[in-house]
């Protein structure tokens, strides 16, 4: 089933957290927007060749997707990825739902980790904030 703006909020409708797995764009953006509508945790997980990335979103707390991307928003096709990066991304987007649920340890959220493979070297960022969001307002 093909994630949209109009099915999104629906379809996550008694989720307690989203866990990001799209592979496309849009569908990202609409499950961002319906889970700051509906006040669910996102984890959020991008990938591209030898790089990835973590954060968690909390509706009320912290900004959202919207607001750190400057990403045009259409589909890309043929992104390359090395297999071992989405296992990588993966286990940490499980390790940040597990803690949400669990209430144990400090989410990322506020903060973006990153890894670039080429380098062997993870990175912190603090998350990007735009108060003009029209999807949190930058929390």
């Amino acid at each position: 089933m093909k994630v949209t703006g109009e099915n999104a909020r629906e379809l996550i409708s008694g989720a307690d957290v989203v866990v990001d797995g799209m592979d496309n764009f849009p569908g990202r953006m609409a499950l961002n927007a319906a889970c700051f509508k509906e006040g669910v945790p996102f984890v959020y997980g991008g990938i591209y060749g030898l790089k990835g990335m973590v954060t968690t979103f909390i509706p009320g707390k912290t900004p959202c997707l919207a607001c750190m991307t400057s990403v045009p928003h259409e589909v890309q096709e043929g992104v390359p990825v090395l297999g071992a990066i989405p296992a990588l991304i993966g286990s940490i987007q499980a390790l940040e739902t597990i803690k949400l649920i669990a209430g144990i340890g400090r989410p990322l959220a506020g903060k973006l980790l990153s890894f670039d493979g080429e380098l062997g070297q993870w990175f912190s960022h603090g998350s990007l904030k735009r108060d003009s969001c029209p999807v949190c307002g930058g929390s």
